[in-house]
């Protein structure tokens, strides 16, 4: 076994805002000498509003992680790089009852790893732009398309090669 999350999820509704908080830990539990796990315990805070308006939802969502002490692999210092993250998004029920038509826009930035303190030059920072279709062929069952286009990257490397992009399908349950 590796690493475990656990998140644990607080929901409150002020007014017509329904305001969701996350809390996420990762411990290391596996031998991150034998490539179980990273050996780092990580703290992840996300804090979710979404809100209706017509018949169109609207989603906003930051979010950071911290990564712990820094590991040691192989007697080497690994520190992977603390990450934020953000979204925003627009949903809308259009022509049909159950078809549903969403963009979003979405980021992240994430620093560079270092080994014994010398950085592994792959800090990434991304700006996606999402626009999605959705049909729910039951009240909680839904199936999706969209694409994710790359709007920005940065790799903190020369050289680097530019994202494409991206078809995504999915099938997606509520419960």
């Amino acid at each position: 076994m590796g690493d475990v999350t656990v998140t644990g999820k607080a929901r409150l509704a002020v007014g017509s805002v329904e305001l969701q908080t996350f809390l996420t830990v990762k411990s290391p539990l596996g031998d991150k000498e034998e490539g179980l796990g990273t050996g780092a315990w990580d703290l992840a805070l996300t804090q979710k509003a979404r809100t209706r308006v017509g018949r169109a939802v609207l989603t906003g969502m930051l979010g950071y992680t911290w990564r712990g002490d820094d590991a040691a692999i192989k007697g080497q210092r690994v520190d992977y790089g603390d990450a934020f993250a953000w979204m925003a998004a627009a949903d809308a029920q259009v022509w049909l009852p159950r078809l549903w038509l969403g963009l979003g826009l979405s980021g992240l930035v994430q620093q560079a790893t270092e080994i014994d303190g010398q950085s592994q030059h792959d800090r990434l920072a991304t700006v996606d732009l999402t626009p999605e279709a959705r049909y729910f062929v039951t009240e909680r069952f839904a199936v999706a398309v969209g694409v994710l286009v790359p709007v920005a990257t940065s790799y903190g490397i020369d050289g680097d090669d530019p994202r494409k992009p991206t078809l995504r399908v999915g099938a997606f349950s509520q419960f």
